[in-house]
């Protein structure tokens, strides 16, 4: 009987469920700043990237294809296919892109063609909640020809270019 064989008689209220989705966040770390890179220079620090994962899951990335741009005026027009005005041919000036997370190389050393340097099959993880940056590494071809004595150039992230999934699997979507 209710009351008597089943105590209490009214409704037991159970514990909150937060239901969260994973997410990742891109934004340009602070250093390095502008600089100025030799032909031939190797192993050269170009650019920085942070991702903060979400409170609610770890994040795994996939996928990360960075975007070059060269210009042979500092314009801020960076053309298509990484060239632009007259300038070198991105490919022609930027022999290798690697990733790096701290001294730890993510992924494999690439190349840019038509100005993107895809990393693909990376296991990259960021904890819940925290933040790594990612450095771009670049080594320069010491017989480049440049625009009247240099050229400039521009590395990005675009969302769309970043793959990563959560704890379970689940992809996250390119606008976070």
């Amino acid at each position: 009987t209710l009351g008597t064989d089943i105590v209490p008689s009214t409704a037991i209220a159970g514990q909150n469920q937060t239901v969260t989705a994973g997410a990742l966040t891109l934004s340009t770390a602070p250093s390095p700043t502008d600089s100025i890179l030799i032909k031939g220079a190797a192993g050269a620090n170009v650019t920085s990237f942070n991702f903060a994962a979400g409170s609610g899951s770890s994040v795994r990335v996939t996928n990360i294809s960075v975007t070059g741009g060269i210009s042979g005026t500092d314009d801020n027009t960076y053309g298509a296919a990484g060239v632009a005005d007259t300038s070198a041919a991105l490919s022609d000036v930027v022999l290798t892109a690697k990733l790096m997370d701290g001294v730890t190389q993510v992924g494999l050393t690439k190349t840019f063609v038509s100005g993107v340097a895809t990393f693909d099959s990376l296991n990259w993880v960021i904890n819940a909640s925290q933040t790594k940056k990612l450095d771009l590494v670049i080594s320069t071809n010491s017989a480049a020809t440049l625009t009247s004595g240099e050229d400039w150039m521009r590395f990005s992230i675009e969302t769309s270019g970043v793959s990563a999934v959560d704890n379970d699997g689940n992809t996250i979507s390119g606008g976070n």
